[in-house]
């Protein structure tokens, strides 16, 4: 897991910063998050400039991973 910063995203805000380097064009970026995290790693993703973010549930029904489209 990651965690990192006052809030535990600073990890997520790197990634999400630097992702482009490593995506082709459109490429989609998956990332697991806390459950209680969902809001504000989808601002992170769309802060970063991805399109199409959406979340998934896990098999308990908890918000656990967030998607995002590169521009």
């Amino acid at each position: 897991a990651l965690a990192a910063g006052v809030d535990g995203l600073d990890a997520i805000r790197r990634i999400t910063r630097t992702a482009s380097k490593y995506l082709v064009p459109t490429g989609w970026l998956l990332l697991e998050h806390g459950y209680d995290q969902v809001n504000e790693v989808r601002a992170v993703f769309e802060q970063a400039g991805f399109r199409q973010v959406c979340g998934y549930e896990d098999l308990t029904g908890r918000a656990r991973v967030t998607e995002g489209r590169a521009a």
